[in-house]
């Protein structure tokens, strides 16, 4: 009497069985599609780390070159102004001693002096014409020799310096153009990969990017707060009322595009041109590219940083933000982004300065 209920028993464990047999092969395959898919997304997000890396270091190179050869512009100009003075002085000296020679020849002085002076002096050998400038000079009294010598010898090393400044503003042109290229194929090179893996990966990839998004703001507040309860260890300069005017300059230029070299309002952006522009409003003039920021200091320790502070990541420095508070910057992130808020990344910073 009991032989069917216990064969309805083996029956049901056996159907169990079977019913956990096809049940198992649907949701084994379906964990491990799941696992592989974030394996992809972690693997995409270290590459585009890398990538960013790259691309930082790539576009502050290229901000130094032009920086350099704005640099060297106005460096040419100046020079260009003086050689223009010299000449200018050189050419009065000259009209004085062809005047002093003619006055000398007509009261019967060195005629064979006059005929070298009248002649352009560009086609005479330079001996030459200096003996024959000096020996009118020097029976005249008009110029002394060590006045034209020392014109004559800083207008050549005027001129050797300029020369040398137009060299060197070919060489950052080309440096300035090759980092360019070198930054702007980085960037094409991001936006691909990031283009196909948003058509390959879809809403696992912007699930987690808010994922750590949202994970980085917590960590960033967590150490901002840290950082605050050690901040009274530390003498540093105290921020000024110019910190808060450079903040809310640079929070007023969310949603600007980012764009390589460029500082322009409601235009374009890059890092450093964010920075330099905020605190230009503060009347705080900097430089326009991240390791010359840096320099400019003064140096601010971590647990010490305050709103309106500058804060320099990545080594070699290839990135700056402005802090705001509470783990957060604002800063203009990288070609294809735009001026935007985000969590400080504090395991990559390598410097604060506190400008104003």
């Amino acid at each position: 009497m009991f032989a069917r209920p216990r064969a309805r028993l083996i029956a049901l464990v056996l159907g169990c069985g079977s019913l956990m047999g096809v049940v198992l092969p649907v949701s084994g395959p379906a964990n491990a599609s799941s696992a592989n898919i974030q394996n992809q997304v972690n693997a995409l997000f270290d590459e585009l780390d890398r990538l960013e890396a790259q691309m930082d270091v790539a576009s502050e190179r290229y901000a130094e070159a032009v920086a350099m050869q704005d640099d060297l512009k106005q460096q040419i100009i100046d020079s260009e102004a003086r050689v223009a003075q010299k000449e200018s002085e050189l050419s009065t000296m000259r009209r004085d001693l062809v005047k002093v020679a003619q006055q000398a020849f007509m009261n019967g002085g060195r005629s064979n002096s006059l005929t070298s002076l009248l002649t352009d002096p560009g086609g005479l050998n330079a001996t030459v014409q200096k003996e024959h400038l000096l020996a009118v000079a020097l029976n005249s009294g008009a110029n002394s020799t060590d006045e034209v010598d020392a014109l004559v010898e800083d207008l050549e090393l005027e001129r050797k310096a300029l020369q040398k400044k137009q060299k060197a503003a070919e060489r950052a042109a080309d440096a300035a153009n090759a980092q360019f290229n070198s930054a702007e194929d980085l960037a094409n090179a991001y936006q691909r990969r990031l283009s196909k893996a948003q058509a390959d990966l879809g809403e696992a990839l912007a699930a987690e990017r808010a994922r750590r998004d949202e994970l980085a703001l917590q960590r960033s507040a967590a150490l901002a707060a840290k950082y605050r309860a050690e901040a009274a260890k530390y003498k540093v300069k105290a921020p000024s009322s110019k910190a808060g005017v450079a903040v809310q300059a640079a929070l007023g230029q969310l949603g600007v595009p980012y764009q390589f070299a460029r500082s322009s309002p409601g235009v374009a952006f890059d890092c450093s041109g964010l920075t330099k522009f905020a605190w230009a409003q503060a009347g705080v003039s900097l430089p326009h590219y991240s390791k010359a920021q840096y320099q400019l200091g003064p140096r601010i320790p971590i647990q010490a940083v305050q709103p309106g502070d500058l804060i320099f990541s990545r080594t070699p420095i290839g990135h700056v933000s402005i802090y705001i508070g509470s783990g957060k910057m604002v800063h203009a992130p990288r070609r294809g982004d735009v001026v935007k808020v985000g969590a400080v990344p504090w395991e990559r910073v390598v410097g604060i300065t506190r400008p104003g």
